[in-house]
């Protein structure tokens, strides 16, 4: 799976931000459209616009993670936009505690900081596209800061774990939560396959699959997802 998702993935740009993007955008972006046009009665303008923006903001909450990491020296190599978010790869794991701190901060806010202008923007053109773009940024900020690796809640959570413990055990301890999530996920799996609903386990599946690939394959060091 890992080189079929490689094959799909294409340098967008390049240079002091290094930035890849997979195809499998291609599919998220095509589930909304269809989710929105076909179950919500949007129109195609408004739901293919609201479909890549929602591609948009991510990109710039992990430019918030890119950004920071330039700034502080973190060892970032690049980033890719993938079906589910954004990941960006690093060279190896950052054993300074404020720097992992700091850049796992960084998208989160810049999340928060989207959220909080699109509202506002919702407030004086009355817009109903704009307050979606504002919840969807304030989902995208509250999901990421739980506590699970390699999500930015996960990272700060081995943030504070360096200042007590070597890099390795810190690393394994913020991995825990992670094997919670994991086991509660295949359970939701299990449940779905139960009830027939094989849509709904799709869903919980690809996110197992993604969760698990970014945590615990051979690259699951390198990794700061979104």
């Amino acid at each position: 799976m890992e080189k079929i998702f490689n094959k799909l993935t294409f340098v967008i740009f390049s240079g002091k931000y290094h930035v890849k993007l997979n195809l499998s955008v291609v599919l998220g972006i095509l589930f909304f459209l269809y989710l929105l046009v076909f179950h919500y009665n949007w129109s195609f303008f408004e739901a293919f616009s609201f479909s890549v923006s929602i591609y948009v903001c991510i990109f710039f909450h992990e430019l918030g993670h890119y950004w920071a990491a330039r700034k502080v020296g973190y060892p970032a190599s690049y980033m890719v936009i993938h079906l589910l978010g954004a990941t960006l790869f690093v060279s190896k794991e950052e054993s300074d505690p404020k720097k992992e701190g700091f850049v796992a901060t960084a998208g989160p806010l810049v999340s928060i900081i989207l959220s909080f202008s699109f509202y506002n923007l919702f407030l004086v053109t009355g817009a109903d596209f704009l307050n979606y773009l504002a919840i969807f940024n304030f989902i995208v900020f509250f999901i990421n800061m739980v506590p699970v690796y390699p999500l930015d809640g996960g990272r700060l959570f081995r943030a504070l774990l360096l200042f007590f413990l070597p890099p390795d055990k810190a690393t394994f301890y913020s991995k825990l939560p992670t094997v919670i999530a994991l086991i509660v996920l295949a359970g939701l799996c299990v449940y779905e396959l139960y009830n027939r609903d094989f849509i709904s386990f799709l869903k919980y599946y690809v996110i197992a699959f993604f969760l698990f690939s970014l945590s615990f394959s051979s690259s699951s060091n390198r990794s700061y997802d979104h």
